[in-house]
């Protein structure tokens, strides 16, 4: 039995980012560059206004005063938008000019509509500005060829927007990896079916299935009753089907627990089985060809927390992520909390801020790992460390995000 670090630091030997592919900048969101992406302009990619107002030479404001302003000359009118040839003023001279318009030749700066009096076609400025005033010019912010997302660094929305902007249109990125979820257990039903005694209803493939559909992934779990040769039979084709394989129950030592045998007779190798973590303690990983399996435990509790911690850290590794999650952050326990001398406990929680605007961690009740209640207003597994005594409110603690 490994401990939670040891288990992360495995995956970064057993598991490697998948192949590249291209696909189309909308369809880039969340996904993981293969390499760095260039812009494929300088940004801005021309000399423009910051501001509405007027674009001129700064030369021209020299020696304005409140008290004593200078008049320049009106030439014309820019607005932002293509041109069919970018107009040159002439000395002394300014056009009116709109946010995002191009800078006319001969013009060095921008003076926004407020700071100057228009009056029939001359405009009267009261203060002196200098060059690059209110004007964005061309390549200040980047240069056409530098990088503007690195290889490994997920793309958000915001990084998607700086990509768009820089003329990129497509990228290579990571492949997503083929996931097969099979939820074992003859006592599971699926929803809206009778149940008869000693049965319950599938919660692990609702929860494995939205689970991934927030991260961009379509997945239909497949329900298993408890027969080995069906379940060897559907992880040997898995292998050369699949990238990710997701199994719930049946990693335990119960006489219909096949997951470990079956996976074997596959052509899986065990990687590892069971973790000093609560919950979740008996989980299996094993890998076959480059196709990785994660036997999780089949208490919903416990896939829950499997999937948030360790699938989320095999996500992060088979996208090529640089920084691979899960994301650990810190607060502070609202109150008291016994802890485990031997194992990591994951507990469900609230996040709050406290008065001084620190994350507060509040544990929920019900934390059995059969019990499912509290994950409604769950925001937060707070990671606890092993300790031989109870951990007083106030504790500054690990914790993981989660939805």
């Amino acid at each position: 039995m490994i401990s939670v670090d040891e288990a992360f630091a495995r995956y970064r030997d057993l598991i490697r980012p998948m192949g590249p592919e291209t696909v189309d900048i909308s369809a880039a969101l969340g996904r993981v560059p293969a390499d760095d992406v260039v812009a494929t302009v300088d940004l801005p990619p021309f000399d423009q206004s910051a501001m509405d107002g007027f674009a001129l030479n700064a030369a021209s404001t020299r020696g304005a005063l409140p008290d004593a302003p200078v008049r320049i000359r009106l030439q014309g009118t820019i607005a932002a938008g293509p041109l069919d040839e970018v107009p040159r003023i002439e000395p002394g001279a300014a056009m009116r000019i709109f946010t995002g318009g191009h800078l006319p030749l001969g013009a060095d700066a921008a003076l926004r509509r407020e700071w100057a009096r228009q009056e029939d076609g001359w405009i009267f400025v009261d203060r002196e500005i200098g060059p690059g005033h209110d004007a964005r010019l061309r390549g200040s912010e980047r240069t056409a060829g530098s990088v503007v997302a690195e290889r490994g660094q997920r793309i958000s929305a915001g990084l998607l927007a700086a990509l768009s902007m820089a003329g990129v249109a497509e990228l290579t990125v990571s492949r997503r990896p083929r996931v097969v979820v099979l939820t074992t257990g003859d006592e599971v039903v699926a929803p809206g079916q009778p149940l008869v005694s000693g049965q319950v209803y599938d919660a692990n493939a609702a929860c494995v299935r939205a689970w991934f559909s927030q991260r961009g992934y379509d997945v239909q779990p497949r329900h298993v009753a408890d027969d080995r040769a069906l379940l060897t039979q559907l992880l040997s084709a898995s292998v050369d089907s699949a990238d990710l394989v997701i199994t719930t129950g049946g990693v335990s030592v119960g006489d219909k627990d096949y997951v470990l045998e079956s996976s074997k007779a596959a052509g899986f190798e065990e990687v590892f089985w069971k973790v000093k973590q609560k919950p979740g303690k008996p989980l299996y990983v094993a890998q076959a060809r480059g196709t990785v399996l994660f036997g999780l435990p089949g208490n919903p509790a416990a896939v829950f927390a499997n999937l948030c911690t360790h699938v989320e850290r095999a996500l992060a590794l088979m996208a090529g992520e640089r920084s691979p999650g899960p994301v650990i952050r810190r607060g502070v326990m609202a109150a008291s909390l016994r802890n485990d001398a031997v194992r990591d406990r994951w507990v469900r929680c609230r996040v709050e801020d406290d008065e001084e605007g620190r994350a507060t961690l509040v544990a929920l009740d019900g934390q059995g790992s059969g019990m499912l209640g509290n994950l409604a207003e769950c925001t937060a597994l707070a990671w606890i460390r092993p300790a031989a005594t109870a951990m007083e409110a106030g504790t500054v603690v690990e914790w993981i995000a989660v939805g």
